[in-house]
């Protein structure tokens, strides 16, 4: 749940970071990040049906950087799915599922 001004919590936070991929999944860690991220219809960008490209723009807003952070502290995500970055706060994820 956001506090009163959107950011996420510490909570969110640390569930994003803590996040169990095999037990919780990876398709609902998305879920909760989109729930989470400021401006999600411009700044979260997730296509593709059994390979999916995430595309997560921070806009500069602190509160998406936070989730960003806590992305790179969940060692499983980020080295199994990140792609790329670029300036300006630009994020890119390859998400294969296992069959």
């Amino acid at each position: 749940m956001s506090n009163d001004t959107d950011y996420p919590t510490e909570l969110d936070l640390t569930l994003i970071e803590k996040w169990d991929l095999k037990e919780q999944g990876v398709l609902e860690l998305l879920e909760f990040v989109k729930s989470k991220w400021w401006m999600a219809d411009w700044g979260f960008i997730l296509s593709g049906e059994e390979e999916f490209t995430l595309s997560l723009s921070t806009g500069g807003w602190s509160g998406n950087e936070d989730i960003i952070r806590a992305l790179k502290k969940n060692f499983i995500f980020w080295s199994m799915y990140w792609q790329m970055n670029r300036r300006g706060g630009h994020y890119q994820f390859k998400i294969t599922l296992s069959k």
